[in-house]
């Protein structure tokens, strides 16, 4: 079973517990040590929503069917007029909510030019994922030629629907067991890139691949020897925060730590002095520890704060955040976000102006851009709401919980940040995909 349908139904359950009658002491705790497994090393759609529905999962655009592998499907087509949605029908049918009391506005109506609606298939009927904005108003997106296996790379003009190829990504290697499908797409100086990894032997391997963004043929950037883990469901170790900075490709290994850089132009991997144990939280700063891979609980005492310790690869700057009694945090450059006895808590590093701002169902696990953060609803079970926390602004995401009755039970959609550096959330409301471009919301 792959990490990403794991991680979907763990998510899943979840939410579904949310909704049951308050479980006995303790119970919750053994379903916080969420998504450990390949959290940044999938990439942005980490924090696409996922429905559970009757016979299937939906996650990332994926049908998860139980009892086979989809069939392999032919490339899609290299062209597409896509006709977008609005948000309308939408509006007009859920139940407006509150926060402290105050009706919250949908988010459309707060940030209308960060906020896209677009549909949930591609017209041939065809799911794709959504990897990342190339521009303010241009996505990158992808298709698959079986489950997992991105075939072929699109940007999609959202202003004219317009959707091209711009290229197709190689067939994976022969003879060897894939790990990791092509992840981590991140795109920079002209260039897409990304990895995938594979056991050859006894030696993990990882690659890495460019793809120039106008058009154009994929190359391999470098292959690179990936260290083993003692890690229960891991087989080795793999990338996480690939990106693309002043004519450099870098990543660090989730596992093991360490951040590594190779020229775009080709040349040598070399490790990023005095990195050992650090990862990368939001280029140039990277940070130590690690959040713990194999479990934590939001009851967990003393608190364990990720990236504690932060350094500006640029400037040298270093920071260290406050100590936490309990939970777990993760700080990014300014901020900070907890999960303590299932309640999520945004703070400063030092510690300062600690807040509640949701129950652990909209868990943020990082702050986006030191800025955004997800709250709730009032009520029992409130609803995921997007919290600007520069002006205090929270908008609806417009997920309802699903009405109960005999032949189908739904869940609320989940809907998380996992990055501090993350600019694009996304889910399905009602037949559409909300897209956000947190970086384009002034």
């Amino acid at each position: 079973m792959s990490t990403e349908l794991e991680d979907a139904l763990a998510r899943t359950l979840e939410q579904a517990a949310a909704a049951a009658p308050p479980p006995a002491p303790g119970l919750t705790d053994q379903i916080d040590r969420r998504y450990r497994r390949r959290r940044r090393a999938q990439g942005v759609m980490a924090g696409a929503a996922v429905l559970a529905l009757a016979g299937g999962v939906i996650g990332t655009g994926h049908w998860l069917t139980v009892g086979g592998e989809a069939d392999r499907i032919q490339p899609a087509a290299s062209r597409f007029s896509i006709e977008m949605p609005t948000a309308v029908s939408v509006l007009g049918t859920v139940t407006p909510v509150t926060r402290n009391g105050q009706q919250v506005p949908s988010i459309e109506e707060i940030w209308p030019d960060a906020v896209h609606t677009l549909p949930q298939q591609l017209p041939d009927g065809r799911d794709y994922q959504i990897l990342g904005f190339i521009d303010a108003t241009t996505l990158l997106i992808s298709t698959e030629s079986s489950f997992e296996n991105t075939d072929r790379l699109y940007h999609w003009d959202l202003q004219t629907g317009e959707a091209v190829a711009i290229g197709d990504l190689p067939a994976l290697p022969e003879g060897v067991d894939i790990d990791t499908y092509p992840s981590g797409f991140a795109v920079g100086d002209g260039v897409i890139v990304w990895w995938f990894s594979y056991r050859q032997g006894d030696q993990a391997r990882a690659e890495i691949w460019t793809m120039p963004v106008t058009g154009g043929e994929a190359s391999r950037l470098t292959t690179i020897d990936l260290p083993e883990v003692e890690i229960e469901g891991w087989t080795a170790d793999m990338l996480e925060g690939l990106g693309i900075a002043d004519g450099q490709v870098h990543w660090s290994l989730q596992a093991s730590g360490g951040v590594y850089q190779v020229p775009l132009n080709g040349g040598e991997v070399t490790q990023v002095p005095d990195s050992d144990g650090y990862h990368i939280v939001a280029w140039p700063w990277i940070g130590t520890p690690e959040e713990p891979l194999e479990g934590w609980t939001s009851q967990q005492t003393p608190g364990v704060v990720v990236n504690r310790e932060l350094r500006n690869v640029e400037t040298g700057e270093q920071r260290t955040a406050a100590e936490a009694e309990q939970g777990v945090w993760f700080c990014g450059p300014e901020l900070c976000a907890g999960l303590v006895d299932n309640v999520n808590y945004v703070r400063n590093r030092d510690g300062s102006d600690q807040q509640a701002v949701g129950s652990g169902m909209t868990f943020t696990e990082y702050i986006a851009l030191d800025r955004f953060a997800l709250a709730s609803s009032d009520g029992e079970h409130g609803v995921p709401l997007l919290l600007d926390l520069q002006t205090g602004t929270a908008a609806d995401l417009l997920l309802r919980w699903g009405e109960e009755d005999e032949e189908e039970a739904q869940t609320l959609p989940g809907v998380t940040i996992r990055g501090a550096d993350q600019t694009l959330l996304a889910w399905d409301v009602e037949g559409m995909r909300f897209v956000v471009n947190l970086g384009a919301i002034g």
